[in-house]
């Protein structure tokens, strides 16, 4: 393939073995992508996908695409193959390996990014892969959705959002003084009162973890916040669910190797009772997971743990706090910004594709 002077192949890895020596390559792409929020997130990288490969079950082994120039890699997209039932049929499903478990992880594409997808879509297409719907997920608005989408339609398959999920996101100030302006009257209250009355109860300690050194007891403290919190009858803790308790075992130990851990404690005396476990990187912040013990509910310790990590995300450099996931009551305390991220399905041209584009046509005319 080529698009000017920029001469395009594909290439199909199915050795997940093989996946780690593409890690530098990888992660470069990542870099290249700007901060704004429209943009692919550090759960696109390399070590996240190699964690999810490690951690989840497959029925086959993901395959790795790849779109490389003469000189470097243009597009990569890991693929895993799932199915499902419907009237008796089975629908052959492919999707990107985060859409496992992620945050705004998209699709790494050089530019030209239409040629790139293009060229990854042919791939697939060529591919042995016996499949009915690709799935994917999306920012909306971005000039790479926009890309991507007009991509598919010129291709001979179906297209359909099938939902949309908006995310709130902060944009962090140099120091807490001017970000607590930006709060309303009332929070604020409940911040500093929260703090007064922890303070009455103890010593207030702060931690940032960063180093390698620092992650098993931040693994440790961090789990035992998440046994005492009210997700752990919930059925929403780390400890609740195996695999992601397993996931993040496997992935934060790389996320610190590569300078992008970010782990935040509040201690009452010596007794660990608030964390933010999150990463860090290009000017962003990724709040992957947060909780308290939720005997100390009433003075707000999440809230007040974050009047600590602020001011130093700020000191390292971090302009933009994405804190992934819906949009929560507690979250949205804090802003008023979102983006949206829409999962989008090609059907194609089976038996089995067409029949699941009817479900989805039908499926949202009954929404």
């Amino acid at each position: 393939m080529r698009m000017g002077q920029l001469s395009l192949r594909h290439r199909v890895i199915k050795n997940p073995r093989t996946w780690p020596d593409l890690a530098e390559e990888w992660n470069a792409l990542y870099d290249e992508q700007t901060t704004e929020t429209e943009n692919c997130d550090i759960t696109a990288t390399s070590d996240w996908a190699l964690s999810l490969l490690e951690c989840a079950e497959f029925s086959k082994q993901p395959q790795l695409f790849l779109i490389e120039s003469e000189n470097s890699l243009q597009g990569i997209l890991p693929i895993y193959e799932y199915s499902k039932d419907f009237l008796g049929i089975t629908s052959n499903y492919i999707a990107p390996i985060q859409e496992l478990y992620s945050g705004r992880a998209g699709m790494l594409l050089g530019t030209p990014s239409d040629a790139v997808f293009n060229g990854l879509f042919a791939a697939i297409r060529d591919s042995q892969i016996d499949w009915d719907v690709f799935v994917f997920s999306l920012v909306d608005g971005s000039d790479l959705t926009n890309t991507i989408l007009a991509a598919v339609r010129t291709q001979s398959v179906g297209l359909a959002a099938l939902e949309s999920n908006r995310s709130p996101f902060i944009e962090i100030k140099d120091d807490w003084q001017l970000q607590s302006a930006t709060l309303p009257k009332k929070f604020r209250w409940t911040i500093r009162k929260g703090e007064k009355e922890l303070v009455k109860l103890g010593v207030l300690r702060y931690e940032h973890v960063y180093e390698s050194k620092q992650i098993e007891p931040f693994l440790s403290k961090m789990l035992d916040i998440e046994r005492n919190s009210w997700k752990e009858n919930a059925q929403t803790s780390i400890t609740s669910q195996p695999f992601q308790e397993q996931f993040y075992r496997d992935f934060l130990p790389r996320a610190a190797e590569r300078g992008w851990m970010s782990g935040h404690l509040l201690y009452l005396d010596d007794r660990p009772i608030a964390h933010i476990c999150g990463l860090k990187s290009n000017g962003t912040f990724f709040d992957l997971k947060e909780s308290f013990c939720d005997e100390f509910k009433k003075f707000s310790p999440g809230h007040v743990l974050k009047k600590y990590a602020f001011p130093e995300l700020a000191r390292c450099g971090v302009s933009l706090y994405d804190f992934m996931g819906d949009c929560e009551s507690y979250k949205m305390k804090w802003t008023d910004k979102t983006y949206v991220r829409t999962t989008y399905a090609v059907f194609n041209t089976t038996l089995a594709g067409r029949l699941s584009r009817l479900r989805a046509t039908v499926r949202k005319l009954f929404a």
